[in-house]
């Protein structure tokens, strides 16, 4: 069963941890909290900050995922980093970091 990482628990994730699971996936599921609702609707959950990207990459080798998804902005930048770091298809990390920080995006269009 091919797992699949998902940065975020809460309600704006919920229809991506849903969709997964109805794919077939085993869904990891990282997020601070543990009242968010898509604890209830995952295969393996960590408690770990979507924005710790060492933490979220010891998980992602933990688990040993095949893909890791979010639709949390402040968390692309993790997913890119941790997809790019164990070879997963992914965008790359220093891209996403310059469309995510606005003081590198604009430097961007400065040159």
């Amino acid at each position: 069963m091919k797992k699949l990482m998902i940065l975020g628990g809460s309600e704006n994730q919920l229809p991506l941890i849903l969709t997964a699971k109805n794919l077939g996936l085993y869904v990891v599921l990282c997020d601070y909290s543990e009242e968010n609702v898509g604890r209830e609707h995952c295969d393996a959950f960590y408690c770990v900050s979507t924005l710790d990207r060492n933490a979220v990459l010891e998980v992602a080798k933990k688990e040993a995922i095949d893909g890791v998804v979010t639709n949390s902005e402040p968390a692309m930048p993790i997913s890119a980093y941790v997809g790019n770091t164990l070879g997963l298809p992914s965008n790359p990390y220093e891209s996403i970091l310059t469309l995510s920080r606005k003081d590198l995006f604009r430097k961007v269009f400065e040159e």
